[in-house]
C-alpha cells in the first residue's frame, strides 16, 4: 500500500476540525469532520481517530496472529466507532457545553485483499477501479443524501439545498450511533479515496476520478489546491490509497 493523507484549515475557518490518519504498515486509513462549535469539533474528531486507532490495534494484537474471519473485524470495527461514540457524548455530556460535541468518520482498514469500511456521517469514501470508473462506497448521512436517494432531489439541487450541512447520523451526538459497515472485496490496482465535505463540495468527483487516475497518489495536493481556489470555505482532507 501506499497512501498519501493531507489536511488544511482552508481560506475561511480559523481552526481546522478535521483529523485524519493513514497508517500504511497497519492498513488503516480514518477521515473524521468534526462539528459543534469552536473547540469541540477539534476535540471530537481528533477524540474519535484516537479511539478507533488505538482499540483496532488492540483488538488486532489480542488475536496473536491468528487468521480474521470477516465477523470478526466487522465487529471489532463496529466496537471501536461504538467506543468513540460513547466517549465523545461522554464528554460532552461532562463539559455542560452549549452546544453538541459530535464528528464524522469514515474508517478503511484492509485485510488480505478485503476493504472493511466504518462509516458515519457525510465524509466519503471511493472506489477506483480500472475498467468500471469511480464510485461512492458511503452513504452520507444528511438531509440531501436521504432526499437524494428518495428521489425527492436531483443531485443539481442537492449541492446548493438550505439543508445540504445538515447531518442524519454523526459520532458523539447521542448516546447510541448507528454504523454503516461496508465489505469490500479488492483487486490488484484498486485505488481508494477518503475525503471530508471540504473537499467534495468544491471538486467535482470527475475531477477527483481524473487527477487519481492520472496522478495517483499525488492528486491530493493538486486538489487541495483547486477546492481552495473555488473558496475553499470549509477545513479540507483526504487520503488517497493506491496499490492495493
Amino acid at each position: 500500500m501506499k497512501s498519501v493523507a493531507f489536511t488544511h484549515l482552508g481560506a475561511v475557518r480559523e481552526k481546522n476540525e478535521d483529523a485524519i490518519y493513514a497508517d500504511d504498515g497497519k492498513q488503516l486509513y480514518i477521515v473524521a469532520d468534526g462539528m459543534g462549535g469552536y473547540e469541540g469539533g477539534e476535540i471530537a474528531s481528533h477524540m474519535a481517530l484516537d479511539i478507533v486507532v488505538k482499540d483496532l490495534q488492540e483488538a488486532m494484537g489480542e488475536m496473536d496472529g491468528n487468521q480474521l474471519d470477516t465477523d470478526t473485524l466487522r465487529e471489532n470495527l463496529r466496537q471501536a466507532v461504538y467506543h468513540a461514540n460513547d466517549s465523545i457524548y461522554q464528554c460532552y455530556q461532562a463539559q455542560e457545553a452549549s452546544s453538541p460535541m459530535g464528528t464524522t468518520l469514515t474508517a478503511v482498514y484492509i485485510y488480505g485483499q478485503i476493504a472493511y469500511v466504518a462509516h458515519v456521517g457525510d465524509s466519503r469514501a471511493y472506489l477506483i477501479r480500472a475498467g468500471e470508473g469511480m464510485r461512492q462506497i458511503t452513504q452520507d448521512h444528511s438531509v440531501t443524501g436521504e432526499m437524494l436517494r428518495d428521489g425527492e432531489i436531483t443531485l443539481e439541487e442537492a449541492k446548493n439545498h438550505p439543508k445540504r450541512h445538515m447531518l442524519t447520523r454523526a459520532i458523539g451526538y447521542y448516546p447510541l450511533v448507528d454504523v454503516d459497515i461496508t465489505v469490500l472485496p479488492l483487486v490488484q490496482g484498486d485505488m481508494l479515496f477518503l475525503c471530508t465535505d471540504g473537499l467534495y463540495n468544491l471538486v467535482s468527483e470527475e475531477m477527483i476520478y481524473q487527477s487519481m487516475m492520472s496522478d495517483g497518489a499525488r492528486a491530493i495536493p493538486k486538489l487541495i489546491l483547486a477546492a481552495l481556489d473555488n473558496g475553499g470555505y470549509d477545513n479540507i482532507s483526504a487520503i488517497s490509497v493506491v496499490d492495493c
